[in-house]
């Protein structure tokens, strides 16, 4: 996936527990956190982005299991280059990783292009 520098996304995640079917307690959720970094190990400290239930998570619809996520111009205002991304839901002492899965592949990570200047 690609985006241009100092552009908008959003990122729509369906959470679903192991058995695939969408989870329904979202509103009881310890805590909801969306991180960008750099390196796909990098720890959490490290992330470049980072938002929450109060900035710029929204869970519309929390016994449907979705969450969006919006980054703005200023979030993406960072160096071209790849990162990676992950949704990171805490219950309690249960943390789960959420990544977007589309056509059974995966989706953990955006490619940042820089606008051509003439």
């Amino acid at each position: 996936m690609k985006v241009k520098r100092g552009n908008t996304i959003a990122f729509i995640f369906e959470v679903k527990d192991a058995d695939g079917i969408l989870v329904d307690n979202l509103g009881n959720a310890d805590s909801v956190c969306f991180m960008v970094k750099k390196g796909k190990t990098d720890l959490n400290e490290d992330a470049i982005i980072t938002k929450t239930l109060d900035d710029g998570i929204t869970v519309d619809s929390p016994d449907e299991g979705k969450v969006k996520v919006q980054l703005t111009k200023d979030d993406l205002n960072i160096e071209p280059g790849q990162y990676y991304f992950a949704l990171e839901i805490i219950w309690g002492d249960s943390r789960q990783e959420i990544n977007i899965k589309e056509n059974d592949l995966t989706l953990d990570r955006f490619t940042v292009e820089q606008d051509i200047i003439f």
